[in-house]
């Protein structure tokens, strides 16, 4: 059955912290995963290409009005750029929240931190998170 989008939330534990907090006025998220392979095509494959699955990894892109002063439960921009600014991943889960939907949580490294503003518009944020290690999924409980 379809929902609606904005049931899906990032939340993330920030460096040195142990609650997660949702990304304050998150406006989109996405969640990918990538698998690599590697081809072993060999003159006993015949005409058909051979591949054996590598590495995989996760990337979640997010983009958010900037706060600097978040609510309780939120991340403020001060701290998405500590993430970026830091060396160590944070745990993160892609998720409605909802008990048995499905949702994604692993640690991740925030790669990628832009900036914008425009006249007369709202100042955003957009930051990809890149997977550290396996990345999970299952049904919420």
């Amino acid at each position: 059955m379809a929902f609606n989008g904005s049931l899906l939330r990032l939340k993330i534990t920030p460096t040195g912290g142990s609650t997660p907090l949702l990304v304050s006025e998150e406006t989109k998220v996405s969640f990918g995963a990538k698998k690599e392979t590697f081809e072993t095509t060999n003159k006993d494959s015949g005409p058909w290409r051979k591949r054996i699955s590598s590495f995989k990894s996760g990337e979640i892109q997010c983009e958010a009005f900037i706060n600097y002063t978040a609510a309780s439960g939120h991340l403020t921009y001060a701290q998405l750029w500590a993430m970026y600014n830091g060396t160590v991943s944070v745990a993160c889960a892609f998720t409605t929240g909802v008990t048995g939907d499905f949702g994604f949580t692993g640690n991740f490294h925030l790669t990628d931190f832009n900036s914008s503003g425009e006249t007369e518009t709202g100042a955003t944020v957009s930051f990809t998170l890149t997977s550290d290690g396996d990345v999970t999924g299952a049904a919420n409980t």
